[in-house]
């Protein structure tokens, strides 16, 4: 198995978890959003000092590779990257952006069962 399978069935199976359980526990996961303020700034630093370095190695290892699954895998690592970044840089900002955005668990629980999808099956 190569590096990019195994990083799309790992992004595949958790993106499955994740996406059945905004649809299952939508009440969950928008009490969880509503109290992303309250967090504490030392589990958003860890959570970026977390989520960094994933999407780097995510990049790294699809990195001049042209087939579907190689892009759709490094496009999910440049958000990763960004995430973490913010989280580290300005986590003031992305706490704001996050408490405003008003998200629909469904349509984003949805969007993750067929990310999910397409890395299991495409692998």
């Amino acid at each position: 198995m190569d590096t990019i399978t195994m990083i799309a069935k790992l992004m595949g199976w958790t993106f499955l978890a994740a996406g059945l359980g905004m649809i299952i526990s939508g009440k969950h996961y928008r009490a969880m959003l509503r109290s992303l303020n309250k967090t504490s700034p030392v589990l958003l630093f860890l959570a970026g000092l977390v989520e960094l370095p994933i999407g780097i190695a995510i990049v790294i290892a699809t990195a001049g590779i042209c087939w579907h699954l190689a892009i759709v895998t490094m496009i999910v690592g440049l958000l990763f990257i960004a995430e973490g970044f913010s989280l580290l840089v300005i986590p003031q900002y992305w706490l704001k952006f996050w408490t405003k955005f008003k998200i629909c668990n469904y349509c984003l629980g949805g969007a993750m069962l067929l990310l999910a999808c397409y890395f299991i099956i495409a692998t």
